[in-house]
């Protein structure tokens, strides 16, 4: 199950390190009749500064487009997408990935005591964990079902 998860962050990871540089903002491009159309905007352009002091659409237009409006082709439909993808940026993924190898880290020193004897309370607590961490993937095809907490 560790290498399972294990494989789980890597490509994680290598989607985030592709993606471009967080955080992502969403901002709302037009009004429409019916849906709302966002963007997501990432990091500075190479050559642009942001400055501080300017109105946030200024700042914004600055700003790299990551997802634009658009119902063909796709596009941001709705604030509630915008809010998530945002969220979702690469940073934070980065972020959890390194949490969870910390997790698993923490979860190998644990089985070597629990093997040494004792700590069977802490490694099982851990063991659930690493399960509940692994859950996230249970529609992967390398799963296996007797991982589930």
């Amino acid at each position: 199950m560790v290498e399972f998860l294990r494989a789980r962050l890597d490509a994680d990871e290598r989607r985030a390190l592709a993606a471009p540089n967080g955080p992502w903002e969403p901002a709302l491009v037009t009004r429409g009749s019916g849906f709302d159309e966002w963007a997501i905007y990432g990091e500075l352009g190479a050559t642009s500064r942001w400055n501080k002091a300017k109105a946030a659409e200024e700042q914004l237009s600055q700003r790299r487009m990551i997802a634009g409006p658009g119902y063909e082709g796709g596009g941001v439909q709705g604030e509630a997408a915008a809010q998530h993808i945002a969220r979702h940026n690469p940073t934070r993924v980065l972020a959890e990935v390194a949490a969870k190898r910390e997790l698993i880290r923490m979860w190998e020193s644990l089985k070597l005591l629990n093997e040494d004897g004792g700590y069977a309370d802490a490694f099982g607590a851990a063991s659930r964990a690493i399960q509940l961490h692994a859950a996230v993937h249970s529609g992967h095809p390398d799963y296996l079902k007797e991982w589930a907490p």
